[in-house]
């Protein structure tokens, strides 16, 4: 959620935001940062968790490193078949 807000755009609870090819771009960019390194201070830089109980844990573990790994692979899988100049990708928030 941080990483969307400070990337692509503020948004409120239920808001659908427009996800554009340069913000997938730039999350796979520093998903592989994050793996590259896998350290807590890199992690809390480039992909910081979310504060708040219904955002889930807040542990820079493995399971936070497995949950960056799917992020990444979302976002090669993403890159690699949507059509941006066709078609709008759209992220909504509901929390």
């Amino acid at each position: 959620m941080d990483w969307v807000h400070n990337n692509v755009g503020e948004f409120d609870n239920c808001q659908r935001i427009v996800v554009e090819k340069q913000h997938i771009e730039k999350l796979l960019s520093d998903t592989q940062i994050v793996l590259n390194k896998k350290t807590q201070k890199i992690a809390e830089e480039y992909l910081p968790c979310t504060v708040g109980f219904f955002f889930g844990s807040q542990d820079y573990d493995d399971y936070y490193y497995q949950d960056v790994e799917e992020v990444r692979d979302f976002c090669k899988k993403t890159l690699a078949e949507f059509n941006f100049d066709k078609d709008v990708l759209q992220f909504l928030a509901w929390w």
